[in-house]
């Protein structure tokens, strides 16, 4: 995706966690080490979706410091409109859940595989971030496994599932539940880098897979919760735009040139000029 694309996405997610009242009025935004970290993009790129953030009076910025939310807008106000969404969202939303349950735990084994010395050091300080208060630490943590195989395309693909369900819910739900829930993820993420660490891959694909399953039945109980909109609701759908501005003459070209790397080149031939 080129520079205006990933500014896009990053100002979309942040303007509707502050809709959505993940960052009240008077919050400070992560900082911009940490928005790079959550979208994999430069400090460039996060800088221009703060700007346009302040041209839009969402948030004021100042150097040296976290982007401040500006943006006068009612808690009640925020569920209000965060459960319309999720409403709209519900269908597209669960369906995109069991299709992720097939590829997820799968590329993550194969990430986890893959972790050296050096990989296992980042996943343990990011997991040392970790808290029930927080969905950064856990979000960056499985984004980091990804980044392992060099993959833009399941980097990509895990940014935009992710932003799809939109990490506000946490704090819209049940508070005793969410509490108990993301200790949950942060005991299993312990065991995770425990069995990684044991190259115990029977047991760590077993535990990927409950991961996601128990990660499923939190948006489905989230969804059953709620109310039934007064007025109808135009269902909001699922889709991945990776290629929506990339040529499909080079996507077909990318196609045609991997289907002879596994049929007929190999390893240190060179490809056509």
């Amino acid at each position: 995706m080129d520079e205006l694309k990933l500014y896009n996405i990053a100002y979309k997610h942040l303007f509707n966690c502050i809709h959505f009242g993940l960052y009240p009025t008077g919050s400070s935004l992560p900082t911009v080490p940490e928005l790079c970290q959550t979208f994999n993009v430069s400090s460039t790129t996060i800088h221009n979706a703060l700007r346009l953030l302040q041209e839009d009076n969402y948030v004021s910025l100042s150097q040296g410091r976290s982007a401040i939310v500006t943006y006068d807008i009612k808690e009640e106000e925020c569920r209000t409109e965060y459960m319309a969404y999720s409403y709209a969202a519900k269908d597209a939303l669960l369906d995109l859940c069991n299709t992720m349950l097939l590829i997820w735990p799968e590329v993550m084994l194969q990430g986890l595989k893959l972790c050296g010395d050096d990989d296992l050091k980042k996943l343990t300080a990011i997991f040392k971030r970790m808290s029930p208060y927080s969905e950064y630490p856990f979000f960056e943590f499985f984004f980091q496994i990804l980044k392992v195989l060099g993959n833009p395309l399941f980097l990509n693909l895990y940014l935009s599932t992710s932003l799809f369900g939109h990490s506000s819910i946490m704090h819209l739900g049940d508070k005793a539940y969410i509490y108990g829930y993301m200790t949950y993820l942060k005991r299993e993420t312990e065991q995770i880098l425990s069995l990684c660490k044991a190259s115990d891959y029977g047991q760590l694909k077993d535990l990927l897979v409950r991961l996601y399953q128990k990660q499923i039945e939190a948006m489905r109980l989230y969804h059953e919760s709620l109310p039934l909109p007064e007025d109808p609701v135009e269902p909001i759908p699922y889709e991945w735009n990776y290629f929506s501005e990339r040529p499909l003459i080079s996507f077909n070209l990318a196609m045609k040139l991997l289907r002879k790397i596994y049929s007929s080149f190999g390893n240190q031939e060179f490809l056509p000029s």
